[in-house]
């Protein structure tokens, strides 16, 4: 099997198949340095630092084979791990990536606390969170709507895709754990999601706005 077709089947392997045997690659190769040249590398935890230096191509230099077998499994190791190293990054890329579309979507649960919900968005909604953010900058605004993706981006800005007179978009935006809700809509849509959802009385509405 040719070098080239052995990153194409890698790439192809489930992330759950791909870091375990990346990791397993690497303290197999720890181990083998180790006992290659003891006195070099001395502990396993160096062996693992040298290899994943070497794997990642820093070469700090601190550390260096100094034997003959020591110098071919380094030659070894560039042939087979470099290929790894780049699928591995590759892998974490697309994690990322794949992170960030979901974000953006609405789809990601929102985990923190002492947080404020902003339920529907327009342009009152936008001079809000820039009034909300000028007053405390490390609070977490967390907005509702049904829009395909996140309609502002901003650090500390989070977006739920969702109807938010569903308890599992509400849940999503973790209401439980919110500071207060603002509710940009009309009364009859305030009073509707009032009526609809208990989880959205109790002292969790405050202050709302109309449009």
């Amino acid at each position: 099997m040719s070098f080239k077709k052995s990153l194409y089947y890698l790439t192809k392997l489930r992330n759950r198949i791909f870091f375990p045997l990346f990791t397993l690659y690497v303290l197999f190769a720890a181990y083998i340095a180790l006992y290659i040249e003891p006195q070099t590398f001395e502990t396993y935890l160096t062996a693992i630092y040298w290899v994943l230096t070497t794997l990642a191509t820093v070469g700090f230099g601190d550390y260096a084979p100094v034997t003959a077998a020591g110098k071919a499994f380094t030659i070894v190791l560039y042939i087979t791990g470099i290929g790894l190293v780049s699928v591995f990054i590759g892998k974490m890329l697309k994690i990322v990536h794949v992170l960030d579309k979901l974000k953006v979507g609405g789809k990601m649960k929102y985990t923190g606390k002492n947080h404020i919900i902003l339920i529907g968005w327009s342009d009152k909604s936008k001079l809000a969170i820039q009034e909300i953010l000028k007053s405390d900058k490390s609070i977490d605004i967390v907005i509702i709507d049904e829009l395909e993706n996140s309609p502002m981006v901003e650090k500390q800005l989070y977006y739920v895709r969702g109807d938010a007179t569903d308890e599992e978009t509400l849940l999503q935006a973790n209401l439980p754990e919110a500071k207060g809700v603002i509710i940009f809509a009309d009364q009859i849509t305030q009073d509707n999601y009032a009526t609809k959802d208990p989880m959205l009385v109790d002292g969790k509405l405050q202050q709302p706005l109309h449009q």
